[in-house]
């Protein structure tokens, strides 16, 4: 499975229950479904423990009542058993669903912008590449750029 697709469906879950303006308005509530979201980079064999901490966390904080359907929903359908072992991206080489997403993760990492500039665009795009290089090659390198 995707991490990216997984969170994606973690927050619609969220929106569909009635959850969207709660979470813009309680930080606790917002940082409990990012937590959630998290869940897929555990080992499978703590992604159940993974979101009992989540759970006693919403107790804890007194945000269980509002966030109860949603962890249910959450335990029902990504923790069955057929789907830990898919949903887990533990130590994946990629954590999307292809290298594509996962180098446009990485340069959109890099650019910090949804629209840049040519400057930023430029600049993001160096430091891809410059951390591309020096994964493949070290730190002795040198970058030479077409004019």
């Amino acid at each position: 499975m995707c991490n990216l697709y997984s969170s994606q469906n973690a927050i619609k879950r969220a929106k569909k229950l009635g959850l969207q303006t709660v979470i813009q308005q309680d930080g606790e509530v917002q940082r409990l479904v990012r937590m959630v979201c998290g869940i897929p980079l555990l080992p499978t064999k703590l992604l159940v423990k993974g979101l009992a901490c989540i759970g006693k966390r919403a107790i804890r904080t007194g945000k269980f009542l509002t966030l109860e359907e949603f962890l249910k929903k959450i335990d029902k359908t990504w923790l069955k058993p057929s789907v830990k072992p898919v949903l887990s991206v533990y130590k994946a080489k990629h954590r999307t669903s292809n290298a594509c997403e996962s180098d446009n993760a990485a340069f959109a990492r890099r650019v910090r912008a949804p629209h840049p500039n040519t400057w930023r665009f430029l600049g993001g795009y160096l430091t891809l590449i410059e951390y591309l290089t020096k994964m493949s090659f070290g730190n002795s390198y040198t970058i030479i750029l077409p004019v």
